[in-house]
């Protein structure tokens, strides 16, 4: 609507205001730590979409994005930094996820980018090249899943199951797009990745209801 001319920016300034209070508050209302490290979230979310003006790493930065919410979701909890290695191991990998499944929709917007001048992996590498680094992507987040598999306190055999189930979806993911053939893109970027995200959610949650013994 914004970009469309149906909704007043003052609105949306309005709302983003309202919004960064919000987290401001909570924080404060968890712990000095977590009120600390506000403004650094709030920097990093906001950052994400001005990095396409310089940086085809901007992919990775809105995985870094979302990727804070684990450690954040510790600090919220204990008031200090992770001491375990599976809270950073989970950081690592959902952004390795993100990044990649973003690199993927960033196709469809290659044309575009490429005449506003905006950065991102498929203008820099090409299509087909992107595809490939999508995949190591997603790679790399398995393997590091099964870290956060091992390390995670509570996390066990449930978890590990879901992880395999997430790498033969992410499998699925790749073979239905191709650089020839984009018409699938939203297939990959919405639904499979929205259904990967609730799998590894039951998968925990099995291990810390000690469903299976």
């Amino acid at each position: 609507p914004l970009a469309a001319g149906r909704a007043r920016p003052a609105a949306y300034a309005a709302f983003v205001l309202a919004g960064s209070g919000l987290l401001v508050l909570a924080a404060w209302q968890f712990n000095p730590l977590a009120l600390l490290l506000s403004p650094a979230v709030l920097a990093v979310a906001f950052g994400y979409s001005l990095t396409k003006r310089f940086t085809a790493a901007c992919h990775y930065v809105l995985g870094l994005a979302l990727a804070l919410s684990p450690v954040g979701a510790w600090v919220a909890i204990t008031g200090r930094l992770p001491h375990s290695p599976a809270p950073w191991l989970l950081l690592v990998a959902v952004a390795c996820w993100v990044g990649g499944f973003d690199i993927l929709y960033a196709t469809m917007d290659y044309d575009y980018d490429r005449r506003a001048g905006l950065c991102s992996i498929p203008v820099w590498l090409g299509i087909e090249t992107s595809l490939v680094l999508a995949r190591l992507s997603h790679l790399a987040m398995v393997l590091v899943l099964v870290g956060v598999a091992y390390t995670g306190p509570g996390l066990g055999a449930g978890f590990a199951g879901g992880v395999v189930l997430a790498a033969v979806l992410l499998h699925f993911e790749h073979r239905v797009v191709r650089p020839d053939d984009l018409r699938r893109v939203n297939t990959a970027f919405f639904t499979l990745n929205g259904v990967l995200g609730a799998l590894l959610l039951l998968a925990g949650l099995v291990d810390f209801a000690g469903w299976l013994g």
